[in-house]
């Protein structure tokens, strides 16, 4: 049985041997088969060509996994605005509207407190520069950055200017009023009322409003015309003071085709003077660039009584 038994063994043996294709090749066939599945079971292979990568995470026995939702789901997390741009560029659009917003407000400050008329060459430049900085970002020549700069920039001269034209005029006003209590101290007390004849005491003189009337409409004529010589004899009647020469000077020197309106805000007449509050609103052309411009200016018209009638003593501002 044993001799025959050898025989046999051996003849299976090759047998299966063949069916297999041999020990060795199989061996190694299940052997690569095993790594791969190995592999495939304990370190997933990464595609790297996912948008935003996979995200693994260590697990308590130290090796890794995947986090929810990654890979199995198949998504990847919303890309972001690339660098924050819309959000940033909106940011700096609202900045740079604001500072040409206040510049706009500055300059209409400017231009009320008769800064483009008392530095009309000063005013002029700075507002060329900021009309020029409003076309350039709204035809997108300019970065917004650089026109938040330049509006900061208008906005301050336009203050500056303002400040400087009050400070002016506040000059004008003070010299005025000085030359005015002056003139007042060298004419002495006023006459005394005389009772008419019959008895009683006369009745104190009401200054007529058309007289004052007529005085503010010839001050405004005599404007319009540049004509220096009428305020002084029909409005002032007496040499005009130095500081509202001065005003007029610049007015006349650097103003073409003057249109000239007043509106009487409200009239105090005492006994021997009167005061007349006024918006004077004044249309006109530079002479040096021919800009057509237009200015507001409220004033305080300071009439005197004397033994023929009224006149215009001063101006305040």
């Amino acid at each position: 049985a044993s001799v025959l038994a050898l025989p046999i063994g051996v003849g299976g043996f090759a047998i299966w041997q063949q069916s297999t294709g041999g020990g060795e090749p199989l061996l190694a066939e299940i052997n690569v088969q095993a790594e791969d599945d190995s592999s495939s079971l304990g370190a997933p292979a990464i595609d790297s060509t996912a948008v935003g990568g996979l995200d693994a995470q260590r697990d308590d026995t130290g090796g890794e996994r995947l986090s929810p939702g990654s890979q199995q789901e198949g998504t990847a997390p919303a890309p972001a605005e690339p660098d924050g741009r819309p959000d940033e560029l909106a940011g700096e659009r609202a900045v740079a509207e604001q500072a040409g917003s206040e510049a706009r407000q500055a300059r209409d400050a400017a231009r009320l407190a008769g800064a483009d008329t008392i530095f009309p060459v000063l005013f002029a430049e700075v507002d060329r520069l900021f009309a020029a900085t409003q076309s350039d970002l709204e035809g997108g020549r300019i970065g917004i950055a650089a026109a938040a700069v330049a509006f900061f920039t208008a906005k301050n001269d336009f203050e500056d200017l303002e400040s400087q034209a009050v400070r002016r005029l506040e000059q004008l006003a003070t010299a005025a009023a000085t030359q005015g209590t002056e003139g007042d101290e060298d004419q002495g007390e006023p006459p005394e009322e005389v009772p008419e004849e019959g008895g009683g005491e006369a009745a104190a003189p009401v200054p007529p409003r058309e007289a004052i009337a007529t005085l503010i409409e010839t001050y405004r004529q005599a404007l319009e015309t540049h004509d220096t010589t009428r305020l002084g004899q029909e409005v002032y009647q007496a040499a005009i003071p130095s500081a509202d020469a001065e005003f007029y000077e610049i007015w006349f020197e650097r103003t073409e085709d003057l249109s000239v309106s007043i509106e009487v805000e409200e009239m105090e007449i005492r006994v021997d003077d009167a005061e007349v509050r006024i918006m004077q609103t004044m249309q006109f052309r530079l002479a040096r660039t021919g800009e057509q411009r237009d200015s507001d200016l409220r004033l305080s018209m300071l009439f005197a009584r004397t033994e023929v009638g009224w006149r215009l003593e001063r101006i305040e501002r």
